[in-house]
């Protein structure tokens, strides 16, 4: 059949049913930084810092018809060109990482640096330790559409100009509006907009053109000024370790864990709602030239907030065995005799955790 064969990919008798654009280009450029240090008295710190900038013109690589990405919506806008005017940062950029953590083995106890002879005494003194990881890192930046067509009322191939992020692969974006920031002053008061407020400031962003004269927006696939509230995390725990026998060869390790041990909360931006800046837009009306903001835009998300402060605490029995070898030597046979420590750990008792 010369239509079949004339077809791309003839070898499919279905047919090509949509077909995803490969190009685009990115780059990556990072200072990195990391170190550790194990100091007297059992002390173990380490370190690491990236400062780091990533660009591309498509994070997600493709074209299809719901161009989403792990961190929200980011497509082109122009149908006709749609990699031009696209590169910027890229959605999950992250300009500086820094993360510190310690172990600390308390020297306390017997044999320790400050020894406990008495053994009742050595059972609340001796056989502590503890460790904790310290994560402080830079916001995502944002990615918002118009979510419509705007002042284009025709259509171009694959769909409208605008869309909303799903049923067209290209997204109108708004236009910033001179001298207004970009986030709102007093975000932490209202994050989630429950009360109006939210994070983005929905009067720096307008619908770019006037009737009859449609344009582009010219705020830029990702925008760097307007990232998502830094992260901050720290992880705790302690561990108290008690002699069951005398010969030390078993033991009872009691740890908890501190989740959040700060209970610092962290925020995020929502990919469901917060993306898109245009509610109802009369754009085929000549005599209406009216819009509203779309309901949660610029809102942060509720529903991705760290967790508050989470202890977990468990029990463990450590045992140690001695396994003895014997080496045959010479003709005499002879025994030469090595033991080895062998420990062997066994999960016990309260695993509890609670917010």
């Amino acid at each position: 059949n010369l239509n079949v064969n004339s077809q791309p990919y003839p070898q499919f008798p279905s047919g090509v049913s949509q077909m995803f654009g490969r190009w685009g280009t990115s780059s990556y450029n990072a200072l990195y930084l990391s170190g550790s240090e194990r100091l007297i008295g059992g002390l173990t710190l380490l370190s690491s810092f990236t400062w780091e900038k990533s660009m591309d013109d498509g994070s997600s690589g493709s074209e299809d018809s719901i161009t989403t990405d792990t961190f929200g919506f980011a497509s082109p806008q122009n149908p006709y060109a749609p990699y031009q005017g696209e590169h910027s940062l890229s959605l999950f950029d992250i300009p500086v990482h820094l993360t510190g953590a310690y172990v600390w083995d308390i020297p306390v106890g017997r044999g320790e640096r400050v020894n406990v002879q008495n053994r009742i005494l050595n059972e609340f003194a001796g056989g502590w330790s503890t460790s904790g990881i310290f994560t402080a890192e830079s916001g995502y930046p944002a990615a918002i559409n118009l979510g419509g067509p705007g002042w284009f009322i025709t259509t171009a191939p694959g769909g409208n100009i605008g869309s909303n992020g799903s049923g067209s692969p290209y997204n109108l974006r708004p236009s910033f509006v001179p001298g207004q920031k970009l986030i709102q002053s007093n975000w932490k008061k209202d994050p989630y907009g429950l009360a109006g407020g939210g994070w983005l400031n929905p009067a720096a962003f307008a619908v770019p053109g006037m009737i009859g004269a449609p344009q582009l927006g010219n705020v830029p696939r990702t925008m760097g000024g307007a990232r998502s509230p830094r992260t901050i995390y720290f992880d705790a725990s302690a561990k108290k370790s008690f002699s069951i026998t005398s010969s030390d060869r078993l033991k009872l390790a009691i740890k908890l864990d501190a989740i959040n041990a700060f209970n610092h909360s962290d925020f995020f931006f929502n990919p469901n709602s917060g993306h898109s800046f245009e509610g109802n837009l009369a754009n085929q009306t000549p005599t209406s030239a009216t819009y509203t903001v779309a309901g949660g835009f610029g809102d942060l998300n509720s529903g991705s907030q760290s967790p508050g402060r989470v202890f977990a605490l468990s029990a463990n029995f450590i045992s140690e065995h001695r396994l003895v070898m014997g080496l045959a030597r010479g003709p005499s046979q002879s025994l030469d005799a090595m033991s080895i420590g062998l420990p062997r750990r066994f999960q016990f008792g309260c695993n509890d955790a609670s917010g």
